[in-house]
């Protein structure tokens, strides 16, 4: 992306370079294009995964310290609720809480003792985290490049305008 607004930047801030007004509104539209089409898409892509990674490293602390309190209050069964979708709940019991089944990934779940599970829990935390931090670097990353686009732009009605006060 910056290699595309770069190379037309450059080109728009040679003297020799003489456009038409018809190609400098063709160029304008072009870019309007881009950042909407392309940009923007990519910002909006961008925040949903950061949506998502956010939401699962909640549930990651959650269930840490639902485990953190069995393990404390040395709790060894357990009535609780659990919803099955659409706010739809059953009452169910669970005769042993020595061990959990965890999602490691690509939908395959490990039993787990409970300090296992945490342990796990924490290392996973730490690798969502990274993971958030990556992609707050990406939409930082696509921010700038709309601000540079939208800079671009600026500069060729800029210039677009400066050539029609020439003419007049």
């Amino acid at each position: 992306v910056t290699s595309f607004i770069d190379c037309h930047l450059a080109a728009m801030e040679e003297d020799e370079v003489e456009l038409e007004a018809g190609a400098v509104d063709a160029k304008i539209v072009e870019y309007e294009s881009f950042v909407e089409r392309v940009l923007k898409a990519d910002h909006e892509r961008c925040l949903e995964e950061i949506r998502e990674a956010t939401a699962t490293l909640e549930e990651c602390k959650a269930l840490r310290r639902n485990i953190s309190l069995l393990l404390k209050d040395d709790i060894s069964e357990l009535e609780t609720s659990v919803e099955l979708g659409c706010q739809f709940y059953v009452k169910a019991f669970v005769p042993d809480t020595s061990s959990i089944f965890i999602d490691v990934g690509l939908n395959f779940r490990l039993e787990m003792p409970l300090a296992e599970a945490q342990a796990f829990l924490e290392d996973k935390e730490l690798h969502l985290m990274k993971g958030l931090e990556l992609k707050n670097k990406r939409i930082a990353k696509v921010k700038a490049d709309i601000h540079e686009a939208l800079h671009l732009i600026d500069l060729m009605t800029q210039v677009q305008s400066e050539a029609s006060a020439a003419r007049s």
